[in-house]
């Protein structure tokens, strides 16, 4: 049984192919991008470097320069410069405000409504024009409570990113941010464990990050400043430097210990490319009886750890994602578009491959008729009545065929020719969540949302006065408003005419 359940999934997954998402992390230095691929021989690791000046202290500096890095990157990801490549970007943390919070235990069964509250009375910064989003991270049993993370930015640092990605043909799924990403890629790799906290610093061009992983996730981060750590000039003080790591270091192992008074942080990563082995040795003679491991970005990166969380499907994506409800929307209709591409290519090929299978067929038939009527000992008396009347059959069958073709390829493009009149009459008024064509009821049911109800009825009385559908229906009860201040509703309809 779980054989035939295998061969049934990987049929179904054949049929319907499985969007790829890519993880791709952007810094003050290099834009990074990862494909994890179908096995380890197939991981494409891309690295382009940024001229200085285009994106400083997590921040979009240089549009124009960052679009040219992400369009080469476009063309040598993707064979066509039109298709969109969908991808959870990591950002840098200099910007991201991240504040550990806990719930009781009873607020598990109304989790978001309670994260919401809490992460709107802890925010730094004013939230009406801020992109927050929160993740569970853990549940003591011993206090009774579930352990949160909640993370905030400003919207004009997350949009900027999100603009120029989708001006070179990129198709953001989420956007979170390197200390979250590297977690996950530190996790998979097995330079943490779930069971056991770790500190995780990681040293590139635009600074210092310090990352606490807790059961597996991100706790708590930090960014610090190669400034910090000069003498005056441009030059970095090297024992100002180690004194400021070793302390650094241990303010947060000091700040998770107070949280959780039961554990203690003894195992600390540094990801550096160079360097590591002099901060390895400060560490341990600055910290002792903490265990420091070292690696390169070759063996762990943010880009890594993007692309992990793009293998899982969307709707089990509990991480914190900070972007815009429109970004998603666009993310979802190139979902859509995909999907209808993947089907209108796979209708085709079927129509095709049922036309070579019925002229086949007829050929074969034809053969064997002939093979018959040739040892058939009447047939020299009546050969011309016989003559006639095999031509007579031969244009039946090939009308026959025809006419069944002509059928079949007028059904299948029905649906997707009724999707893009739906999109079309929705234009400038409403935005597609779902869509649902029944060709053998002829039942539409589309779910969508809009600025205001007004919005929604307009498009109401679009569909009514298009003609080639009745008995539409938009129930008030179907009205349900959203927190982005945007109204969600069902529109339920019928097809006038089945063959149209």
């Amino acid at each position: 049984m779980k054989k035939f359940l295998d061969q049934l999934n990987s049929l179904v997954s054949k049929l319907i192919p499985k969007l790829e998402v890519f993880g791709l992390e952007i810094s003050d230095g290099l834009v990074r991008f990862y494909d994890i691929g179908r096995d380890k021989n197939k991981t494409r690791h891309i690295l382009l470097r940024l001229n200085p000046g285009t994106v400083v202290n997590g921040r979009v500096v240089n549009v124009e320069a960052l679009q040219g890095v992400l369009t080469e990157l476009h063309k040598r990801v993707s064979s066509s410069p039109k298709k969109l490549v969908s991808v959870v970007v990591s950002i840098p943390i200099n910007n991201i405000y991240i504040q550990p919070f806990n719930l009781p235990m009873l607020a598990k069964d109304n989790l978001k409504e309670s994260a919401e509250l809490n992460m709107r009375m802890i925010s730094p910064i004013d939230v009406s024009k801020s992109y927050y989003d929160w993740q569970k991270i853990g549940e003591n049993l011993s206090k009774d409570q579930l352990d949160m993370v909640g993370a905030f930015v400003s919207r004009d640092v997350t949009d900027k990113f999100i603009d120029v990605l989708q001006g070179a043909n990129f198709n953001v799924a989420a956007v979170e941010f390197s200390s979250l990403s590297l977690v996950r890629a530190a996790l998979k790799n097995g330079f943490t464990s779930i069971g056991v906290p770790s500190l995780i610093l990681q040293m590139d061009q635009g600074g210092l990050g310090f990352a606490i992983s807790h059961m597996g996730g991100l706790y708590f981060h930090q960014f610090t400043e190669w400034d910090r750590y000069k003498d005056g000039g441009k030059n970095i003080n090297v024992n100002k430097f180690k004194e400021g790591v070793v302390d650094e270091a241990r303010k947060l192992i000091n700040f998770y210990l107070t949280n959780f008074k039961t554990e203690d942080i003894k195992n600390i990563l540094v990801v550096a490319e160079n360097f590591t082995e002099e901060v390895k040795a400060a560490l341990q003679n600055g910290l002792p009886g903490v265990q420091v491991k070292t690696a390169s970005f070759n063996e762990i990166n943010s880009a890594h750890g993007a692309s992990l969380r793009g293998k899982i499907a969307r709707s089990q994506d509990a991480s914190i994602s900070l972007t815009n409800l429109s970004a998603i929307d666009v993310f979802h209709r190139g979902q859509v578009a995909n999907f209808i591409s993947i089907w209108r290519n796979l209708s085709f090929t079927t129509f095709g491959f049922l036309l070579i299978i019925f002229l086949s067929s007829a050929l074969l038939l034809q053969r064997t008729a002939e093979e018959v009527r040739s040892n058939d000992p009447f047939a020299n008396q009546n050969k011309s009545n016989m003559e006639l009347v095999k031509l007579e059959k031969q244009v039946e069958e090939f009308n026959s065929n025809i006419g069944m073709l002509r059928t079949l390829s007028s059904k299948g493009g029905t649906a997707y020719l009724i999707a893009d009149k739906l999109t079309g009459l929705m234009a400038a008024i409403v935005d597609l969540r779902r869509m649902t064509i029944n060709m053998n009821s002829g039942n539409i049911t589309i779910g969508g949302s809009s600025k205001t109800e007004e919005l929604a009825r307009t498009f109401k009385d679009r569909l009514e006065n298009d003609g080639q559908f009745v008995n539409v229906n938009l129930p008030l009860r179907e009205f349900r408003p959203r927190v982005d201040g945007r109204v969600e509703f069902l529109i339920e309809m019928k097809l006038k005419n089945l063959d149209a």
